[in-house]
């Protein structure tokens, strides 16, 4: 009996340490990040037959089992990888903001001190300081667009930094949950038992929950006990104890962005661009903030920019300078050579570059967004970068030969096919608008050029039955052979059906033969761009006649009262906004979309807190629980000592009774 009372006392010992051992683990391990409160389970020992029942053997741990509730837990990375999210894409957007609304740094202060320039102009067209405030702030509201859009471009380079860096952690992490799905395998079959390895899936838990903070994470358990790891919208990111690493990429069409693909495992080389399945955490907030909310911006700024320079500089062709001759640009020519060709990228596809020049041939009909343009070996094709077709007439069109620009409907666009290498299947990313705040430079340094005076161009209608307007749009080329002379005016005569136009003396002799009205575009004749709107007839004949220059005198202001009109007329976004509007409604899109990003950050912050205090609930060390546990261990310690005692006094009494 004592021999048996012995082996009892010793199990109800060995169990009393075990768990004195994992609470002592646990008070160690209170301040742990992602450490689960252990608990020790026991259970009585089947005992021997004695008469008609069994006799007790004792008792026995049977497992140290952790405190783990696996939906909490997907919960918590689930919200941790919502609010990393939120809280990045609110950081962006907070200095994006910051930017655009600065009085220093925005662009609505600038733009009202040259209107403020201008509006001294109609005042003192004659005076010479007049003129050089005029082109003082031309210079520095151009210098503001050129520094709004250098910063739009360091934001873009920072992001592009942070997505590379990212991109590192989630592979670095990914390592150590493939190394903590090896060591979990062999620590759960050391021989013949199964043993639940609890610190190391801590561990692995915690590495999951970092991950979840770059990246939308999704967990699959294997029956082995390791863990398949997917991210985004299903992406493998480790299977059992192999990863599937990701790289970086440049944009297929613009080399400046940074896209994620995978790494092929063989050659180590991308294989798979995965950007638009990421989402979730800081990686696709740095992603989609530079995709959609940085490239609006810039969008919208170059739209603005090049409204700006356009309107002054037409307006200036339709004026007198200081010396009576007709106005020169202020500021470089939208349609420079040297810009035309940067707003169309060739695909990193395309077996070989061809040269596409865009050029803008109507600024109040530039929306801001960018376009694709493929070649099926027959046509190009103009789509939305969603490849959604735009509206009609916007249709499919045979490559245009060299020196031909065939306009875009509705677009505000023309496209010119330089170089010609086209091959099927070829494709180009068509920016009019994106970083055009970096172009805009004045050119004028002569205060005199400043055309304030009204040109010397009288318009007549000779039959326009339905009030069609017909106005002067701008004055290309004042040397043209047929430009208005005195008593030699030109006229424009559009067909019976409307359709078409074409140039005639005052007598009908033709100057320029028939050809199409083109869509929502100014008509050129003779040297100059007209606007032709309204319900046209058909027959409309307007005529264009030369005045005497004798009449121009230095203090004329009309051209420049022109220009100030400019501060309010609806010159942008198809003649719904002026330029300061068309800013004022980016600064808005700004502002609601920083507060929707500080909002769901709010939001995320207070359904993280509620679900890692489910998880503290659940899995954290209570002090005061584990105190209780020590004492009432100790006891059982003690009781279990107590019982080895009498069991060794019992066995001396019969030994000393044998005797």
């Amino acid at each position: 009996m004592g021999y048996n009372m012995l082996d009892i006392g010793r199990s109800g010992l060995n169990a009393a340490q075990t768990h004195l051992d994992v609470t002592s683990h646990n008070i160690s391990n209170v301040n742990t990040e992602g450490y689960s409160r252990q608990t020790a389970e026991q259970q009585s020992v089947i005992g021997n037959v004695f008469g008609p029942s069994l006799l007790g053997n004792g008792t026995e741990i049977t497992a140290v089992e952790r405190s783990f509730n696996n939906l909490i837990y997907k919960n918590v990375i689930f919200n941790k990888s919502q609010y990393s999210y939120y809280e990045n894409s609110y950081e962006q957007h907070s200095q994006l903001e910051d930017l655009l609304g600065n009085s220093e740094t925005g662009l609505t202060p600038t733009l009202e001190g040259f209107f403020d320039g201008i509006n001294g102009l109609t005042e003192e067209p004659t005076l010479y300081a007049a003129r050089s405030v005029v082109l003082t702030n031309a210079n520095v509201t151009a210098q503001r667009f050129n520094s709004i859009n250098d910063d739009f471009q360091r934001q873009s380079k920072a992001i592009n930094t942070s997505i590379e860096s990212t991109v590192l952690s989630i592979n670095e992490i990914a390592d150590q949950i493939k190394l903590f799905n090896e060591q979990i395998q062999i620590a759960s079959s050391q021989g013949s038992a199964t043993i639940t390895p609890n610190d190391l899936m801590d561990k692995r838990n915690q590495a999951i929950a970092e991950l979840s903070e770059l990246v939308d994470v999704q967990v699959l358990q294997r029956e082995n006990g390791m863990l398949d790891i997917s991210i985004g919208s299903g992406i493998t990111l480790v299977t059992g104890i192999t990863t599937l690493p990701l790289t970086t990429v440049r944009n297929e069409y613009d080399s400046t962005v940074t896209e994620v693909s995978l790494e092929s495992a063989q050659t180590g080389n991308p294989t798979t661009n995965i950007t638009s399945q990421l989402t979730g955490g800081s990686l696709s907030a740095l992603i989609d903030f530079q995709k959609t909310v940085l490239t609006k911006a810039s969008q919208d700024l170059g739209k603005i920019a090049l409204g700006y320079a356009d309107t002054y500089n037409r307006q200036q062709s339709q004026g007198l300078d200081l010396d009576g001759n007709i106005g020169e640009n202020m500021f470089l020519d939208i349609n420079d050579p040297s810009l035309t060709q940067r707003r169309a990228l060739n695909s990193s596809q395309n077996p070989v570059d061809s040269t596409v020049a865009v050029t803008i041939r109507n600024t109040s009909l530039l929306s801001g967004e960018d376009y694709l343009m493929t070649y099926d070996g027959v046509n190009l094709t103009f789509t939305d970068t969603n490849g959604n077709a735009l509206p009609a007439p916007a249709a499919p069109f045979p490559p245009p030969a060299a020196g031909t620009i065939v306009e875009i409907p509705g677009t505000g666009i023309g496209i010119e096919i330089v170089t010609n290498n086209l091959a099927a299947g070829d494709s180009f990313l068509i920016r009019p608008t994106f970083n055009a705040g970096e172009s805009i430079d004045v050119v004028m340094s002569d205060p005199t050029k400043v055309a304030a005076a009204q040109h010397d161009l009288n318009f007549t209608d000779i039959n326009n039955p339905n009030g069609v307007d017909f106005e002067l749009y701008a004055i290309d080329d004042a040397g043209d052979a047929n430009f208005p002379a005195i008593g030699a005016p030109i006229r424009i005569e559009i067909d019976a059906g409307g359709t078409n136009y074409r140039v005639t003396d005052d007598l009908g002799a033709v100057l320029v033969a028939y050809a199409p009205i083109p869509n929502d575009m100014p008509i050129e004749a003779a040297g100059m761009r007209f606007n032709i709107s309204g319900n046209i007839a058909g027959g409309e004949v307007f005529e264009v006649g030369a005045n005497d220059p004798s009449t121009f005198g230095v203090g004329d202001n009309r051209n420049a009262l022109k220009m100030l009109e400019f501060q309010s007329n609806k010159a942008l976004d198809g003649g719904t906004n002026s330029m300061t509007e068309s800013f004022a409604q980016l600064l808005s899109y700004m502002g609601n979309s920083t507060s929707i990003s500080k909002v769901q950050t709010s939001a995320f912050e207070t359904s993280l807190s509620l679900a890692e205090g489910d998880m503290a609930t659940t899995s954290g060390v209570n002090l005061d629980e584990e105190a209780a546990n020590l004492i009432r261990f100790q006891q059982s310690y003690s009781a279990a000592a107590r019982v080895i005692s009498v069991a060794s006094e019992i066995f001396n009494t019969l030994i000393q009774a044998a005797r």
